[in-house]
């Protein structure tokens, strides 16, 4: 637009001064045409006014140096001007393309760094969330594998119990004897005590054989589970964790002095 504007001002510029032209030849020509007219008649008359006319000739030459020299000026000053608006027409265009080239590569580079920023916490979101994957997988392995562990010890603890139950809770049996003090025989295990024998500690009648059952409990050390039978004479139960020993009959610890008995079961 601004182009077409100084365009427009230029032609009406040069028609202005074509227009002053043409009225200047014209009243050149006249003025010659004049003065040639009146050379005619007056030659043969008057020298003087020759001279008159000859100034005046020069006047006009000098009017239309002065004229040419106005035109010139003016032309160059139209000139100057055009150039100048060129110039600043031109200088704002640059200005404007910098200023967009600037914030293009400004909106560009800040483009650019956003999306490295995105990437960079987009990775870092991503490496957070494959490392807290990772370290869930891991304790889910961990956690599974200790399950595991734990069950097999568990089953493991639980069959060794069961296998202790089971061989505690067999009988160990003693029915064979050779002489007559001897018991007739001996049943025990971990929980209880059952015999037929003579009493050994001298509380009941020696000539008789007594059938009793006792908790497997050791009065002395208060440990359950230690007492076994061992074969001294008329028999005795025995505590392999203190070393106390009980008649078969009464239960009754083997010391003069001691007042402990097995306790009985009913």
């Amino acid at each position: 637009m601004i182009m077409l504007i100084l365009r427009r001002k230029f032609i009406l510029g040069i028609k202005k001064l074509l227009i002053l032209f043409l009225i200047i030849v014209t009243l050149l020509v006249s003025v010659n045409f004049s003065l040639a007219t009146d050379g005619v008649k007056q030659s043969n008359t008057k020298i003087v006014k020759s001279d008159k006319f000859a100034k005046v000739e020069h006047k006009s030459l000098n009017i239309k140096q002065s004229i040419s020299k106005s035109t010139i000026s003016s032309k160059n000053k139209n000139i100057n001007l055009t150039k100048k608006k060129v110039n600043s027409s031109v200088k704002k265009k640059t200005s404007i393309s910098s200023k967009k080239k600037v914030n293009s590569s400004v909106k560009k580079k800040t483009s650019i760094s956003s999306k490295k920023k995105v990437n960079s916490s987009t990775k870092k979101k991503t490496s957070i969330s494959s490392k807290k994957k990772v370290n869930s997988s891991a304790k889910k392995k961990t956690s599974i594998s200790s399950k595991k562990k734990v069950n097999s010890s568990a089953k493991k603890k639980i069959i060794n119990s069961a296998k202790k139950k089971i061989i505690n809770l067999e009988y160990i049996v003693i029915d064979e004897y050779n002489k007559s003090y001897e018991p007739r025989y001996v049943k025990y295990n971990s929980k209880e005590l059952i015999s037929k024998a003579k009493c050994s500690c001298g509380k009941k009648s020696y000539n008789k054989f007594y059938t009793t059952k006792f908790q497997n409990y050791c009065m002395c050390c208060k440990k359950s589970g230690q007492i076994v039978y061992r074969a001294h004479y008329e028999g005795e139960w025995t505590c392999k964790a203190c070393g106390a020993d009980y008649c078969l009959v009464t239960g009754k610890v083997k010391l003069s002095h001691s007042k402990k008995f097995l306790k009985k079961i009913d």
